[in-house]
């Protein structure tokens, strides 16, 4: 007489039985295919060991791999995919259940193969089935968007690369996370898709020519699933699969720079966990050279902002605005405040754009000095 789902019992099992159980196993729903009483116990156990071999009095086995972030690397051979792990109900922990193929309702099959564990740096457990796959985790990471407060939005972080869009598109194809769907020069998540367009619920990534936005909006914080699956984008980015990077965290929504870096390493060490910074305190990725130009009446507002760039970047006086532009970037104000005097309506400063890229990633502000006539 087959046992209640009431009264079977589990008790852990030696990694090597693993190589006995089965030839093939499938991803299975942790919380559909565990007793309900049996749960608490084995997430608890999970939490301790990291991985864990279980028996069940039933007669089924199952492994449990314990992750600290929303999604696991599956790597074949040289090739990378980001797939989705459980979510341990609300909690910010996440598993990988795994059964012998035909002893449970399959998710997803791994390729036959002897199944093994072995220790990987984090305190995580790599699965390994046969030499052709690897399910690893994804390096300890913050969400992208730590160094900015809720907004409207949308939030930016836009990285600058080298690359055309068709060279940006095919790279982003071959590693495109589960969960997001090409969409032109667009990818979407579709974890809830937004008809209308609008960001208030989902994450896009978007493609320009030597340009990758992620962005995101509606007053949130990135969701844990979205966030690991643009990490696994953003890191393989840093390694420099698409050369040399810089990149910018940009609010759309009150037109301001959060954080800037200026290489793979910068953006490595943004992503890094770390200690809480004070968020009313300058961080080392928003340490950002603020510039303000105070125009004399009657002076000729373009000349006087271009002399006044020139002196503070030890320039000659009579170099042209496009030689101050023409400068690496970490060497330029990324905020220049060009203050108007009474009678001047506006800067057009876009006609002076060099059309090098520079000129747009500077903040540009112009208003009026305080007392000026029409401020």
């Amino acid at each position: 007489m087959p046992e209640s789902p009431d009264s079977v019992k589990w008790r852990a099992q030696p990694a090597a039985v693993l190589e006995t159980l089965a030839q093939a196993w499938s991803v299975v729903d942790f919380f559909a295919e565990v007793p309900r009483h049996l749960q608490g116990s084995l997430l608890l156990a999970l939490t301790r060991r990291k991985a864990l071999v279980v028996e069940f009095t039933d007669g089924r086995s199952m492994l449990l791999i314990h992750f600290d972030d929303a999604a696991a690397v599956w790597q074949h051979g040289t090739c990378e995919r980001c797939v989705s792990v459980q979510r341990v109900r609300l909690d910010n922990a996440w598993l990988l259940a795994l059964v012998p193929q035909g002893n449970g309702q399959s998710l997803r099959s791994l390729p036959p193969g002897t199944l093994t564990l072995s220790p990987a740096a984090r305190g995580h457990v790599d699965v390994h089935i046969g030499t052709q796959l690897r399910i690893t985790g994804l390096p300890p990471s913050r969400s992208w968007d730590w160094a900015w407060g809720p907004t409207l939005g949308p939030l930016y972080l836009s990285i600058y690369v080298g690359r055309s869009v068709a060279q940006i598109l095919e790279w982003l194809r071959a590693n495109l996370p589960e969960g997001y769907v090409l969409d032109g020069h667009c990818a979407r998540a579709t974890r809830n898709p937004q008809p209308e367009g609008r960001l208030r619920h989902t994450d896009e990534i978007r493609v320009r020519e030597g340009e990758i936005h992620f962005l995101h909006g509606h007053y949130r914080h990135i969701e844990p699933v979205d966030n690991a699956r643009a990490v696994f984008l953003l890191r393989k980015l840093a390694k420099g699969e698409l050369g040399e990077l810089s990149f910018d965290l940009f609010d759309g929504d009150y037109l301001s720079l959060c954080a800037t870096g200026y290489c793979g390493a910068s953006l490595h060490k943004y992503l890094d966990r770390r200690p809480h910074y004070d968020r009313k305190q300058p961080h080392p990725w928003n340490c950002l050279r603020h510039l303000v130009i105070d125009v004399p009446a009657g002076s000729d507002v373009t000349e006087h902002t271009r002399l006044s760039l020139n002196r503070e970047l030890g320039l000659a006086d009579d170099a042209p605005l496009g030689a101050a532009l023409a400068l690496p970037l970490q060497e330029l104000p990324r905020r220049i405040t060009v203050l108007l005097p009474g009678g001047v309506r506006e800067f057009d400063r876009n006609r002076h754009d060099p059309g090098n890229g520079t000129f747009k990633r500077i903040r540009w502000w112009t208003q009026h000095a305080p007392g000026a006539a029409g401020s």
